[in-house]
Parts: C-alpha cells; sequence; structure tokens
C-alpha cells in the first residue's frame, strides 16, 4: 500500500476529528502516526433494507487501495465481527469517538494502562504512542480470535513489548496492576470490583455503564483513601457489550398482542408520548428512579417494564395500556424532570459506595441504581 496515500487519509481522518471533538494536539498525533488500515484488513457495512439486517463484508484484498483507505479512515464505527446470531460482536469504533475518550482518560508518558476490550488492537496502539512505552500497555480481550489478528498488527506498528491477552477483561489483568488509567472499549452494566481494585490511587477509569435504558459514559477517580467517584461525561455513543465468553445479547419476552386493561388515549392529556422513552437525557432520568426498567419494541408494540415490581405498561396505536400505576409512576417522573429544566447526563455526578452501590447525584438528590 502507498505510503503517500495512506498518510494522506490518515490526514483527512484527523481533519474530521478536529470537526467533531475538541482534543489535544497529542491525540492528533497519535492518530496521525497510528495507521487504522493495519488494524482492519475486513469489515461488515450493513445495507439498507426495511424487512431485514443485511450485513455486506468489505474485504481489504477485493477492493482498490485508494478505495479501501477511502472506506476505512472514514470517521464512522466498521464492524468487524458478527456473532452467531447476526448481531455485531466486535467492531473499530468511531475514530472521533475514540479521540474523545483518549482526551478523558488523559494518559500520560509514563503512565501504565489497562485496555479492556482489544478488537482489532487500534486504540491499544493509540494508548502505546500517548504513553511513550508500549511495555506500560495491557490489552485483554474475550476473542481469542480477535487477539491472534491483532498482535502482529499491533507490534508492525508500535513494536513488541506490549502485554497482549485473550481472556475475561472484566476480571482486570492483575499481573501488571496497579494501573495509572483503565479503559474499557465496550459497555457493561456495571463496574467490576477486579478494575477498581487494580487501579491505582489516583488513577482514572473510562467506561461505557450501560443501563437497560441508557448508557452513559463515566470517568471515575479513586482517591488516596480508595474512594471511587466521578462524573458523567455529555458523550453520546453505543458500545458493543463487554461479556465473559458466554454471550452479550438478551431479548425480553414481551406479549405480542394488545393487553388489557386500556388506560388511556395517548391524544388526551396529559400527552406523554412513548417516543420519549428513547430521548436520551429523559432514558438516563428515568433510569435513575426505576433502577430495573427496561424498554422493548415489537412491531407496532412499545413497552416499558419493571421487573422489579412486576409492572408493564404497552404503548399500541396511540393508547397505553396494562399498569396504571407504572404509568402513573412515568407521568410523575416525566413532570419532575421538566420541572427541574430538563437536565442533562452531564448534569449528574456518580459516587460507588464500599458495598459497590452506585449512586448518582444531582444537586441535592440521590438515586441508587
Amino acid at each position: 500500500m502507498q505510503l503517500q496515500q495512506a498518510l494522506a487519509a490518515q490526514h483527512v481522518l484527523v481533519q474530521a476529528i478536529k470537526q467533531e471533538e475538541q482534543v489535544d494536539q497529542r491525540i492528533l498525533d497519535a492518530f496521525l502516526r497510528t495507521p487504522r488500515h493495519e488494524f482492519v484488513a475486513e469489515f461488515y457495512e450493513r445495507m439498507p433494507d426495511k424487512k431485514h439486517v443485511v450485513w455486506k463484508q468489505r474485504k481489504q484484498t477485493e477492493i482498490q487501495e485508494e478505495a479501501w483507505l477511502q472506506l476505512v479512515y472514514r470517521d464512522v464505527a466498521l464492524t468487524t465481527r458478527l456473532d452467531a446470531n447476526g448481531f455485531p460482536g466486535s467492531s473499530s469504533s468511531m475514530p472521533s469517538i475514540m479521540a474523545a475518550m483518549l482526551q478523558a482518560l488523559q494518559a500520560k508518558q509514563g503512565q501504565r494502562v489497562l485496555e479492556i476490550g482489544t478488537g482489532t488492537g487500534y486504540n491499544a496502539a493509540l494508548l502505546a504512542y500517548l504513553v511513550g512505552d508500549p511495555h506500560l500497555v495491557t490489552t485483554i480481550d474475550v476473542d481469542a480470535e480477535l487477539v491472534k489478528l491483532a498482535v502482529p498488527a499491533i507490534t508492525r506498528c508500535i513494536g513488541p513489548g506490549m502485554t497482549i491477552i485473550a481472556g475475561d477483561g472484566l476480571q482486570g489483568v492483575e499481573r501488571n496492576a496497579p494501573y495509572d488509567r483503565i479503559i474499557a472499549t465496550g459497555s457493561y452494566p456495571s463496574v467490576p470490583r477486579s478494575w477498581l481494585v487494580q487501579l491505582a490511587p489516583g488513577g482514572l477509569l473510562l467506561m461505557n455503564l450501560q443501563r437497560n435504558l441508557a448508557n452513559v459514559m463515566l470517568l471515575l477517580e479513586k482517591d488516596e483513601q480508595g474512594a471511587i467517584a466521578g462524573k458523567i461525561l455529555p458523550l453520546k455513543a453505543s458500545f458493543m457489550p463487554l461479556h465473559d465468553g458466554s454471550g452479550a445479547y438478551y431479548r425480553c419476552p414481551v406479549p405480542h398482542e394488545p393487553i388489557e386493561p386500556m388506560l388511556q388515549e395517548l391524544s388526551s392529556p396529559p400527552s406523554f408520548q412513548p417516543a420519549n422513552l428513547s430521548h436520551k437525557e429523559f432514558a438516563f432520568f428515568l433510569q435513575c428512579h426505576l433502577p430495573q426498567a427496561r424498554r422493548s419494541t415489537y412491531a407496532d408494540f412499545q413497552y416499558l417494564e419493571d421487573p422489579s415490581s412486576r409492572r408493564l405498561i404497552q404503548f399500541y396505536h396511540g393508547t397505553v395500556r396494562g399498569s396504571q400505576s407504572l404509568w402513573q409512576e412515568l407521568q410523575a417522573i416525566d413532570k419532575d424532570y421538566r420541572m427541574l429544566g430538563c437536565p442533562k447526563r452531564q448534569d449528574f455526578s456518580c459516587e460507588i459506595a464500599a458495598n459497590h452501590q452506585y449512586i448518582i447525584v444531582y444537586k441535592d438528590r440521590r438515586w441508587i441504581i
């Protein structure tokens, strides 16, 4: 592959990152010096189809060089692996989101870093550039085949010395701990205790906390006494779920026909609309109040379920059906959200108590999720 064409494509990508995110020059330099095409030899592109999910595989060996570089150096996530059910299993994340996460992580020269979710190895190589030595970076992925592909790509680009492991990243990597920085490139519904134990005092941990209704980007710090607290970043992105190798996807069983009783027609006040459930800021606020709640859809049906109380409401053709108490609680939460001025996720902070409870804080309010 011609060097000049690759460098030109990298510069185009860096300009795209600069348009999307405010990041330090050292972050941009990392992208300029770390070629993405070395880590992506093939990917899957979702094709437009109203009835089915259709993926088309793109391979470097089947596409002209210049066209391949244009595809790989777009500021988009590239799905690099599908699981047995046809769901995305791994990806090369959107570069502007990667840059924003690296900016938040503030990895510095000489710091020891743990990455959960090696994937293609691209982000691990960026981390090695930022800390100045591949020996300081440890990366782990549950998929041994991905690790096997990532090792030579990482070695080609930044040299030998990085610790690259096939294993359960939810357990961290104790042998190289403590870490000044820990970053998870996938999402998980909680912060594993092992990560908190392996984080050095004064260290930062960045991860996407994936709950049923909303995901948020957490930046946590461990103080000298071991207390964990931090903030929620305004980054809005979806990430592949982390798992222990047993699979990550769960589908909630719901009724596939109208349920009774019919509580109200949504055209009459109060006019809460089911589309509000997919509004990211409101969904997070709702999750604070109903920590176990989850939303699902099937055909023309939309559902909000609270498994902890075994309550379910169904939205169908302009009506709301099911649990009266859950419907009333949902309306009250929506009213409270609007009275507070529709706070955004970055207006909240997070604490992790000694018993591993998650405490979300907004001004004088606190929720345990």
